[in-house]
């Protein structure tokens, strides 16, 4: 049939070239929407999570005092009634050296005491308080978009760099910046709560 190594290489040329031609063809229409991604990593929004800071407090409040000479009056009774006693040599002196002492006793007690004192007490006083975190809110990619310019899109789940993705897509998978912001009220109102 094909006699010549002339036609053989011919024909099998053209074979090589339509294989090729079809792989390309096959190459091209894949590629069609598609975007080369460059680089992936977390994608965070920086935030203020309120929480409860609390500590305790000391105070001193001033109360009218309630003077009470008991403590007196036993001293001064006794003392009263030993000197009563030696004085009149009798049960009767030592009675009314008590009672005199007892007397004497509560007021001096009395005039001795402060007419307000001082109660320490502790309380905790809290207040709502702020720190800064970072709030994970889904994956930045960064691609070439068809005009080789490079581009970056916040999406729900994780790409791996170097491969090719329709950037349809990357698009329906985005992570609006809307959506990011219910993201992080969710976060930080769930973390306020347990702190």
């Amino acid at each position: 049939m094909f006699n010549t190594l002339k036609e053989k290489l011919i024909i099998g040329g053209v074979a090589v070239a339509a294989v090729a031609g079809g792989y390309g063809g096959t190459q091209v229409v894949s590629n069609m929407g598609k975007v080369q991604v460059v680089e992936v990593g977390q994608a965070v929004v920086p935030a203020k999570q309120p929480y409860e800071d609390c500590h305790n407090e000391e105070q001193t409040t001033y109360q009218k005092n309630h003077k009470n000479g008991t403590e007196g009056a036993i001293i001064g009774g006794v003392g009263g009634a030993a000197v009563g006693g030696l004085i009149a040599h009798s049960w009767v002196g030592a009675g009314v050296g008590a009672a005199v002492g007892a007397v004497g006793g509560d007021l001096v007690e009395r005039h001795n005491q402060p007419d307000y004192v001082a109660k320490k007490s502790e309380s905790t006083k809290c207040k709502i308080a702020y720190r800064d975190v970072q709030v994970p809110v889904g994956f930045k990619v960064s691609y070439l978009d068809s005009d080789g310019k490079l581009q970056s899109i916040v999406v729900a789940h994780e790409q791996t760099a170097g491969t090719k993705v329709k950037l349809k897509d990357l698009e329906l998978d985005q992570v609006t910046p809307d959506a990011q912001q219910k993201i992080v009220q969710q976060a930080i109102g769930a973390d306020a709560n347990k702190s």
